[in-house]
Order: structure tokens, then sequence, then C-alpha cells
């Protein structure tokens, strides 16, 4: 095995990140689910979970998030809307573009909260979690609790 050499810490960030997302994307193009979420919480978030010392370290600094989420954001935000073909969108405003980008963006939020956990769950316990997330509206994560009475 011949060793590597990187001239900056930025090398080095730039070489995990491109191994997570080959590993990442890899598992999704071979993948045989039809359904998109199922892709993901069958063979995605084991990958995820893989990697989640690395990714953690890639959403907690400071400096390295914003550049490691918007290339997040840009690589699959096309997965999805390629994979959606098949979708009909439930929502007539906004546009399906938009659509596209909340959806990807909402289940970036969710592996990031997983994966920066200080002990995250097991994917087969947290594949669980990710169905009722995902299949929930935000108005259903909490009650309004009426104070006067």
């Amino acid at each position: 095995m011949a060793l590597t050499f990187f001239r900056s810490s930025a090398e080095i960030l730039q070489d995990i990140e491109q191994t997570i997302n080959m590993a990442i994307l890899s598992t999704l193009t071979e993948s045989k689910a039809n359904k998109l979420l199922e892709k993901i919480s069958d063979e995605l978030l084991p990958v995820l979970y893989d990697h989640h010392s690395a990714l953690k370290v890639l959403y907690s600094s400071d400096v390295i998030s914003g550049h490691w989420l918007h290339s997040l954001q840009k690589t699959y935000i096309k997965w999805i809307s390629d994979n959606l073909t098949n979708c009909q969108f439930n929502i007539l405003n906004p546009s399906q573009s938009v659509t596209v980008e909340l959806s990807t963006k909402f289940l970036l939020a969710i592996f990031e909260t997983w994966l920066t956990q200080p002990f995250p769950e097991d994917p087969i316990i947290f594949r669980s979690t990710f169905g009722q997330l995902t299949n929930m509206s935000i108005v259903d994560c909490f009650n309004y609790v009426d104070s006067n009475n």
C-alpha cells in the first residue's frame, strides 16, 4: 500500500470528503430498492454510520461544516431529483425544484443530528426513528399547551 502525503489539512479533509461521498454514491447507485426512502433507510444509514466519526468532525467544525454542507446539498439535490422520476408531488406550491431542495435539506438535517450525537444509535435502531421523522410534518413534533389553564 502506497503512502499518501498531503500538503495541507485542507487536502486531508478533501480526501475524507471524497472517500465518504464515493461510499455514499456507490451505495445509492447500486441499491436495488425502488423507493427513495427505502434506499436511504435500508442501505445508506449503515454506510453513514460506518463513517460517523469522520462525519461528526465534518459536521462539527465551523470552518469545515459550511463547505461540507454546501457540497452535500449540491450532490444530493441532484441525486434526489434524479430519483424522484416516478413520484407525484403532493405540494402544488412551491415548485418541484424547491420541494426537492427542501426535502434534501430535511434529510441532511436528520443525518447531521443523528451522527453528531455523543453516541449515535446503531442504524438498525435508528431506522425506526428515521421512518417516523420522514413521515411526519414539523407540527407533529410538538403540541401547544395552553398556559392559561
